[in-house]
């Protein structure tokens, strides 16, 4: 008679779908099944051999019927090929594309909205007893900011976003810069708060401050500056004329 093999070494359909059990699985699944789907090797927990057992067959009755278990659309196929060179010219294959689109959606409906990180920001800042006017100052920058973001997921917001927002402001660079430390700030928050893994707008570049240049005056024209100086402006004038000689 013929000894039976341990369930240890798995159970294999076809050589598609491994049926393995767990020696325990935190959520109380006592089976795993193994197999391979869009190039990649993936998982599926069970409770009972049985359960495993059916979603294998029901598997493979699928992949007959359609004569392949990863046989696409019309329309998909159709994407495959409008998009294959573009993602070429990335360096991605569509696998990795995928990946990435999966990834971003479900970020995007783990975070939260632009509008309300600013106003958990500006209650932060309120609960952190910072002062009234570092809190308006907050107001004022990221209600801008929200304006424009308000309705987006904080974690589809791009860096190139965020800096074609801050040039459109058309500030001076003091001002712009300070506009991007609120934003680097609520970004902060949203870090904290797991809304994204990263803060996205510290990796905008502040805008460089050009330092203003002072030539000192020459003795005619400080002697000139003090002849046209009157009795109540002569003494500002001379010290003046003193340190810039």
């Amino acid at each position: 008679m013929e000894k039976a093999k341990s369930p240890q070494i798995g159970e294999r359909l076809r050589n598609s779908v491994s049926i393995r059990p767990l020696a325990s699985h935190p959520d109380g699944y006592k089976w795993r099944a193994t197999f391979i789907e869009g190039g990649k090797r993936r998982q599926k927990y069970f409770k009972t051999k049985a359960k495993a057992e059916e979603w294998r067959d029901d598997r493979e009755e699928e992949a007959q019927e359609s004569g392949t278990s990863h046989r696409l659309t019309v329309a998909e196929r159709s994407a495959v090929i409008d998009t294959r060179e573009e993602l070429a010219a990335l360096g991605l294959d569509l696998s990795a594309a995928l990946d990435h689109a999966i990834d971003y959606f479900e970020r995007s409906q783990k975070s939260s909205t632009v509008a309300q990180l600013v106003a958990e920001t500006i209650d932060e800042a309120r609960s952190s007893e910072c002062s009234d006017r570092h809190v308006s100052d907050l107001k004022t920058k990221l209600g801008k900011f929200s304006k424009t973001f308000g309705k987006r997921s904080v974690a589809t917001i791009t860096q190139d976003e965020i800096r074609d927002w801050l040039d459109g402001l058309d500030l001076l660079a003091t001002s712009s810069n300070s506009y991007r430390n609120k934003v680097v700030t609520a970004f902060s928050a949203a870090v904290r708060r797991g809304y994204v893994a990263d803060n996205t707008a510290s990796k905008v570049r502040p805008k460089k401050i050009k330092e203003a240049r002072f030539s000192a005056l020459s003795l005619a024209d400080s002697a000139a500056l003090l002849d046209l100086a009157d009795e109540r402006t002569l003494p500002v004038v001379a010290i003046l004329s003193l340190i810039h000689i």
